[in-house]
C-alpha cells in the first residue's frame, strides 16, 4: 500500500541541531545521538509511522 505525503515543512534550526518530526513527535535528533540519520532510516521510520496512523 502505497502513502502520499501531504506536507512537508522545512524549519531552520540553530546551532547544528538536526531534528525530524512527524506530526510533532520526534523521530530523530542528531543531538541525542550524534550522528546524521542516513536516508534509508529516514524513511523506514516514516513508513512505520505511516502503517501505525492506518
Amino acid at each position: 500500500m502505497r502513502h502520499e505525503v501531504s506536507s512537508l515543512e522545512l524549519i531552520p534550526g540553530s546551532g547544528g541541531v538536526f531534528e525530524i518530526k512527524v506530526n510533532d513527535e520526534l523521530i530523530f535528533s542528531k543531538f541525542e545521538t550524534d550522528q546524521f540519520p542516513d536516508h534509508m532510516e529516514i524513511i523506514n521510520t516514516l513508513q512505520r509511522k505511516l502503517q501505525q496512523s492506518q
